[in-house]
């Protein structure tokens, strides 16, 4: 996998030299919560606007994405689950300071809501904003 990633940031780093990519970059992280706790029980949408408030916005104050997304998750025993969850997309630049609050954010679910995991998703992106021209 590391060898592919490689691959693909040399190809991007090559393309955007050759064709003078004057857009910027930033680094993209998406964490993904599982909402189901236990057999039965689900992040109710209330606990999760409650966290979302208290754990996200203060140390992403200038902005982030949140979607709805159906999951699907190999637990620790091998059974594997379907749940709703929801996915997090943070667009910063990449350092450790952000690295470090991408962190505590999935910690703190694990911690609040009694899961085994949240998946982590990083990668280089290039963007730009859509305005009437």
């Amino acid at each position: 996998m590391k060898k592919s990633f490689s691959s693909l940031t040399i190809l991007i780093v090559t393309v955007c030299s050759l064709f003078s990519c004057s857009r910027p970059t930033q680094h993209e992280t998406k964490l993904i919560f599982g909402r189901r706790i236990g057999d039965t029980a689900l992040v109710s949408d209330s606990d999760w606007n409650k966290f979302v408030n208290e754990v996200i916005v203060p140390k992403f104050p200038s902005g982030f994405t949140i979607d709805d997304v159906d999951g699907y998750y190999r637990m620790s025993n091998g059974e594997i689950i379907h749940e709703p969850s929801k996915v997090l997309l943070v667009l910063e630049e990449k350092d450790e300071n952000n690295n470090s609050k991408l962190d505590s954010i999935a910690n703190e679910y694990i911690r609040r809501f009694h899961q085994e995991s949240v998946l982590k998703e990083e990668s280089p992106v290039v963007y730009e904003f859509e305005n009437e021209k």
